[in-house]
């Protein structure tokens, strides 16, 4: 008998040193553990597969399996035959078709170990267990009964005998319900239907195991299997989505038929609602699941934005990772869609919706309810990412590689005329035929639409560059993993007085906490009314308070306030309204880690609105807050974590920690851990691979090492719910960058963590991220536009900040003026020597000044190019006595490509920086010239991201080189501010002069 497992006691580790908190978790004298506390145990690793047998054996084998069943065809029990089990069916073979039977089975049992498919088969019978229903019939399918369906087909095959349709039986008179099962026995295969037209119906395999008969034909000569007998069916009958056992195959002109079926009973959810989003999509309520409707012509499903109640018909869905003796899931099965059956318009829901979008809307429960659930339902169903349910045949002429970046690999394909443009967009996961899944990244809207595919996970390139394929199937797969949605009732079930549920409260406009986190009662909101509420705006500190730690970075006095508002946990919230590049991230870094020394038994937690930004502020993070004495992670699954190029880890992520954690545990040589020290040897050499083990280790490594601060994403914490399990003491919650943030996700926080201090962190002024796919209503409600509302709506106490860093004061006062109504913004450097030294450049030290060309698009750029060369000369090799620049110090900015071949080969060696604009974040120059500012957002509309971005790209001054009148034509953002706003400023300062007066042309 094996010995029991030793396990140390997590729950007796010292806390850790604050140098290196990994070193602690090994410094138990522990040795053993009672078994009522122990924590977690390991799942058990599959063991190796065992070698294959000679096939003689194996065939005596059966065969002695065999001839223990002893039973004769004459013997046959009277069961109707689609009740008959394996062991029954293979006894009602003949001498001669059971041979082959047995010789096809042990075939294709040995091809299956060899290549890896599966290894673990039953020698003799295996135990059919008696499952209910599609679900657990297409989930419990093992690879065992695949080869035995597939060894009973094959030998269908060869008996050569031409199974004719008999005349004589008879069409199902019932409706199609009547000859629904809920279980199926004996050798079969599981298909789903994935298309139906006039005179055949198509269905795919569920399993990868199946792949050699992967693709059937359903046609008016195929029959469905109920109580004993068979019945011709009416094709139109049959729904896309639904589950099928196939019990027989023909084979028709090279096609596989089915000859015999058994359709599984379908699961109908009666009255759910349903919101249509541009995507002529419905949303379900409470599930974010996205449905076609069964009837594509009907007209509810074109009008965007309405709400409707309907029934709905749920496709099955397949489980990931098993176990080793459950079939895989096929990769080229599209993921059915839900199906709505009917539809009927539900007005009050409607109505509720439609007055939150609006300006003026009253409050009440309803309204939280209904809007919280719903915004949420669309936010999990843009993020899983299936629209359309359809597989699209893209021509090889269509796919076009581009360059690799990074350990990336991204392709450009032209959407085929079969599928919807408002059905593709950013953020959703594909999968190419033969070739791997990828994700896209971009959108491109022309004459033509194309989409930016970056690969991920298994993508092979290799058959990808692959000319001799004519062509590829392409088709969408939701992402396996995403955050479920909110629950109806779920504000009802919150406790009253808590933080999270005032502040849900305040953001669907029945509250407004004040400054001193006194709650005053609202009815809605109301333009008029809310002009005429106190302003909740912070008072700033006078004074800087004594801080834990010793950071790299002194604090203002605003983020000052913001910090210590947060790390004193007093109040339910406060806002930070910083503007571009006034140390946002440097303020919640501190906050962070000024609460958790502050309470250590505590947890932080500092959500990102993606991973790369994760990625950045964890680095940013570490540069802040050096050796701190908090414990810090950024959480990224590990899967995730492969995915992403190694130039974007951080050494605090969780793989990264987790290895190093795993490492120690394997130097470790004591007793004590052993097993743990065995196990975690196996476990480094697999890691991710088994969703078990990888389970089991966060879960250890979440027990053992306790981190005090969690960076992460919405997406990443609350889709694994193992984590969320370990964060049950949080203190502070805070969203940096939280314009990119959705509503909805600020909610379902404050559901989760009612009691926690919450930070908003963000930029009154950007643009919030709005999916492709969303309507207006779904757009607003769950995505919203968070500092903009808490500081408009006057709901939460608000730091405004009004320094930006790098930049003089000059460029900060246009940018407060442009974009933020106010001119009391600073920089925090002073006008510099180059703007001082050349009057006659800059005559009134403005530091903006734009060279009009006067010409619009009838220009190329290599007709301008003397020009450029001109304005150029006269900062770095001026004709006259003035003093010259040095070429370090300036940098031109490129709008297109052309732009960037000329410039890259002229100024070769010139030590003046060329480049786009994303060359010059974190590389500021004195000045910046900017070739054709406008021409650079000709295909879309000027945001308050891009514009700054190029404005602060300098420390000094920036020179715009482009037509006045061609900018001023540029749209602005979404209230109206602009090209044409920063024209006509610039003009008020006397800043822009025309070129052929300024420069010095030939």
């Amino acid at each position: 008998m094996s010995q029991p497992r030793k396990v140390v006691n997590f729950n007796q580790m010292q806390s850790a040193p604050s140098d290196n908190y990994l070193d602690h978790i090994l410094d138990s004298d522990e040795e053993e553990s009672d078994e009522e506390n122990e924590p977690y145990l390991p799942p058990d690793l599959p063991s190796a597969p065992e070698t294959p047998a000679a096939p003689s054996a194996d065939s005596n084998c059966l065969t002695s399996a065999l001839e223990t069943v002893k039973i004769e065809q004459s013997e046959a029990l009277p069961e109707p035959i689609d009740e008959l089990t394996m062991e029954q069916e293979i006894g009602r073979l003949s001498d001669s078709d059971r041979r082959v039977y047995q010789d096809l089975y042990v075939e294709l049992r040995n091809e299956y170990r060899q290549s890896g498919k599966y290894f673990s088969f039953t020698m003799g019978f295996p135990t059919e267990q008696i499952r209910e229903g599609a679900t657990e019939h297409v989930n419990g399918y093992t690879s065992e009964q695949a080869v035995r369906f597939l060894a009973m087909t094959k030998m269908t095959e060869k008996r050569e005998i031409s199974e004719e349709v008999q005349k004589s039986i008879p069409k199902l008179t019932e409706g199609i319900e009547s000859a629904m099962v809920d279980r199926a026995v004996g050798h079969y295969g599981l298909y789903q239907i994935s298309n139906i037209e006039n005179s055949c119906v198509s269905a795919e395999a569920y399993h990868e195991n199946l792949e050699e008969i992967s693709k059937l034909r359903i046609d008016e000569t195929s029959t469905i299997l109920y109580n004993g007998k068979c019945y011709l069916v009416c094709l139109d009958s049959l729904m896309i989505g639904d589950t099928i056992a196939v019990k027989k195959i023909r084979n028709s002109e090279g096609t596989n038929v089915v000859h015999t079926f058994c359709l599984f009973r379908r699961t109908i959810v009666k009255n759910q609602t349903l919101n249509i989003g541009k995507a002529t999509r419905a949303v379900i309520f409470g599930n974010g699941e996205v449905a076609a409707a069964k009837d594509e012509s009907h007209p509810a499903i074109g009008v965007e934005s309405s709400v409707h109640n309907g029934d709905v018909f749920y496709p099955v869905k397949m489980r990931m990772n098993q176990g080793p003796e459950i079939a895989k899931p096929s990769s080229n099965l599209v993921t059915a869609m839900p199906l709505v059956l009917n539809f009927e318009k539900n007005r009050e829901l409607y109505n509720i919706e439609n007055s939150y979008s609006r300006s003026n809307f009253q409050y009440n429960e309803q309204l939280v309810n209904y809007c919280g659930v719903m915004g949420s339902s669309a936010l999990v169903a843009a993020r899983k990412g299936l629209f359309d349910g359809r597989k699209h045949a893209v021509s090889r002429w269509n796919f076009e590689m581009l360059t690799s970046r990074d350990a990336g690999f991204s392709v450009k394909m032209k959407l085929p005329a079969t599928g919807s443009p408002r059905q593709w967009f950013p953020g959703m996961p594909i999968y190419i035929q033969d070739v791997g899944r990828g994700e896209i990244t971009q959108k491109l809207v022309g004459k033509t639409v194309h989409v930016i595919v970056k690969a991920t996970g298994d993508f092979d390139s290799t058959k990808f560059a692959d000319t001799t394929v004519p062509s590829r199937l392409v088709h969408q797969i939701g992402k396996e993993q995403v955050p479920p949605c909110l629950q109806p009732g779920f504000f009802e079930q919150m406790a009253d007085g808590s933080n999270g549920k005032k502040i849900i409260t305040a953001l669907f406009g029945g509250l407004a906490i004040g400054e001193n986190g006194v709650c005053t009662k609202r009815e809605g909101y109301s333009k008029g009314k809310v002009s005429m509420l106190p302003s909740p705006v912070v008072q700033i500190l006078d004074s800087l308070p004594p801080t834990n730690h010793k950071y790299s970075v002194t604090p203002n006095n605003a983020q000052a306030t913001y910090i210590h508002r947060i790390s004193q946990q007093q109040l339910p919230i406060t806002v930070g309204a910083f503007p571009i590049i006034s140390g946002k991230s440097t303020t919640v870094a501190i906050a962070a880690h000024e609460a958790a020394t502050a309470r250590p038994e505590t947890q932080q937690i500092v959500f990102l609105p993606d991973e790369n930004l994760a990625g950045v502020f964890a680095t940013h993070f570490e540069n802040v807050v050096g050796k701190g004495a908090a414990k810090t992670v950024r959480f990224i699954s590990v899967k995730e974590w492969k995915m992403q190029p190694r130039s974007e880890d951080t050494s605090i992520d969780y793989p990264v920690l987790l290895t190093q954690f795993l490492q120690k545990l394997i130097s470790e040589k004591r007793t004590a851990r052993t097993d743990l020290s065995e196990t975690a040897k196996s476990y480094l050499k697999s890691m991710g691979t088994d969703n078990k083990l990888d389970e089991y280790w966060l879960n250890t490594f979440f027990d053992m090492v306790r981190p005090q601060i969690v960076i992460s994403t919405f997406e990443s914490l609350f889709s694994n719910r193992t984590v969320l399990q370990h964060l049950n003491n949080v203190s502070t919650v805070q969203f940096d960058d939280s314009d990119q943030i959705p509503q909805s996700d600020v909610v379902q926080t404050c559901v989760q963590y009612p009691l926690a201090t919450y930070g908003l962190m963000g930029d009154t002024a950007k643009e919030h991220i709005v999916h492709e796919c969303f309507g207006c209503h779904q757009g607003r409600i769950s995505t919203g536009q968070l500092v903009e509302k808490a500081t408009e709506w006057k709901i939460f106490p608000t730091v405004n900040g009004k320094v930006i860093y790098s930049v003089n004061t000059r460029i900060a006062e246009l940018i407060g003026k442009l974009y933020y109504q106010s001119d009391d913004f600073t920089g925090s450097e002073t006008i510099g020597d180059v703007i001082q030294m050349r009057g006659d450049i800059w005559t009134n030290e403005y530091p903006i000044k734009i060279v009009d060309h006067k010409f619009g698009a009838q220009k190329e750029d290599k007709d301008l190019l003397p020009m450029m060369m001109s304005l150029l000369q006269m900062l770095y090799q001026p004709q006259d006595d003035q003093t010259a620049i040095s070429p370090e110090k300036i940098g031109v900015m490129c709008s297109t490509q052309s732009q960037m071949i000329i410039l890259s080969e002229i100024l070769k060696n010139s030590g003046i920086h060329c480049g786009y604009l994303e060359s010059f974040t974190g590389n500021q120059k004195e000045v910046v010239v900017v070739w054709g500012a406008a021409q650079k957002l000709k295909e879309k509309n000027a945001t308050i991201e891009e514009t700054s971005s190029i404005i602060t790209s300098a420390k000094q001054s920036i020179i715009i080189f482009d037509s006045a009148k061609h900018m001023e034509y540029r749209s602005g953002d979404r209230k109206g501010r602009g090209w044409g706003d920063l024209v006509k400023i610039v003009q008020e300062n006397n800043g822009l002069t025309q070129a052929t007066k300024f420069l010095q042309l030939p």
